[in-house]
């Protein structure tokens, strides 16, 4: 069962920590613990804050937000079994399956900072009761659906690819499926999906 906390203290930071300007590219050989995902790793477990999209068939996730056709819902919990400096792997606690999840080049900060944005130490799992129905259905299903607001749109399917999007304040997101196909979720003057476009 996921921990609870108050809803400003989680997603909300992580839309601020989003619009900083980004460090330059590297890696690290360990997790540091001058970083949030540092000091998580170091206790061995964690949970996600938004849906996860992995490539089911390779039990994969990359740094640049690939989405594929899996669905690791948020407030998973999950344990880390392994960190190389380029990936990182973690064990569902509910399901048993291991996943790796590797770095690139399009997530621009360092790797444990990106991975800062996508897992901590608790989830608020009722943060989704203040959304509308609309918001709600998407983010259970995983998806973006026209009408949506920018906060589900996170929830549902993560953070837009940082070289291409570099603030949330933009109108239009760029997610990638694979290196070589992607999409663009275009948000309206109230910050609600107008359209997906493939």
């Amino acid at each position: 069962m996921a921990k609870y906390r108050a809803p400003v203290a989680g997603l909300f930071s992580l839309l601020l920590l989003f619009q900083v300007s980004c460090s330059s590219m590297g890696h690290r050989s360990v997790p540091t613990d001058e970083t949030d995902f540092g000091r998580l790793f170091a206790t061995g477990e964690g949970y996600t804050l938004v849906n996860l999209h992995p490539d089911e068939s390779t039990r994969r996730l990359s740094a640049a937000n690939y989405q594929g056709a899996g669905l690791l819902p948020r407030c998973s919990r999950v344990e880390f079994t392994r960190w190389s400096g380029t990936e990182m792997r973690f064990r569902v606690v509910s399901t048993g399956r291991e996943y790796t999840y590797e770095d690139h080049p399009d997530a621009v900060v360092l790797f444990d900072e990106h991975l800062g944005r996508y897992f901590s130490d608790s989830c608020d799992a009722m943060l989704v009761e203040d959304l509308s129905e609309l918001d709600r259905q998407g983010v259970k299903q995983g998806r973006a659906m026209p009408g949506m607001t920018k906060k589900a749109t996170v929830l549902a399917i993560g953070f837009p690819t940082l070289s291409k999007t570099p603030s949330l304040l933009m109108a239009e997101w760029n997610y990638q499926k694979t290196p070589d196909k992607g999409f663009v979720v275009v948000f309206d003057e109230k910050g609600q999906v107008r359209e997906i476009r493939e």
